[in-house]
């Protein structure tokens, strides 16, 4: 067998999940957004000393990098909703495009963006 080697004739994406947005489909490198977010409300006494604290629940936000068919592939758009369960055990949960950055490294076989992903508050 020669090297480079392919079972499916040269496309093997690397990344773990297919998602669509916008009716293109991308495959998902990483997704990087917290299970539950939390924020803490801090009451300190007359000295400035901690007193107490609350957890609440926050937003959730994070990054996910999406690989693309090619150069012409179009970027996902800021504000475009999409559906994703990142897990078996989870049913499939809506976010929301943020920032995009555009992703070049001489090394990397694939175009690949990061995008700002904000869970869609219901």
């Amino acid at each position: 067998m020669a090297l480079p080697y392919s079972t499916d004739g040269g496309y093997l994406p690397f990344g773990t999940m297919i998602v669509t947005i916008t009716t293109i489909d991308y495959v998902i490198e990483s997704f990087d957004v917290p299970v539950e977010a939390a924020r803490k409300i801090e009451r300190r006494d007359e000295n400035g000393d901690p007193a107490d604290f609350m957890l609440r629940e926050d937003f959730r936000a994070g990054s996910m990098t999406l690989q693309m068919d090619s150069t012409s592939t179009d970027l996902p758009l800021a504000g475009a909703e999409f559906t994703l369960a990142w897990n078996q055990d989870v049913s499939a949960e809506t976010y929301v495009v943020g920032a995009v950055t555009v992703n070049r490294d001489q090394g990397e076989g694939f175009h690949t963006c990061t995008c700002e992903v904000h869970k869609k508050v219901t």
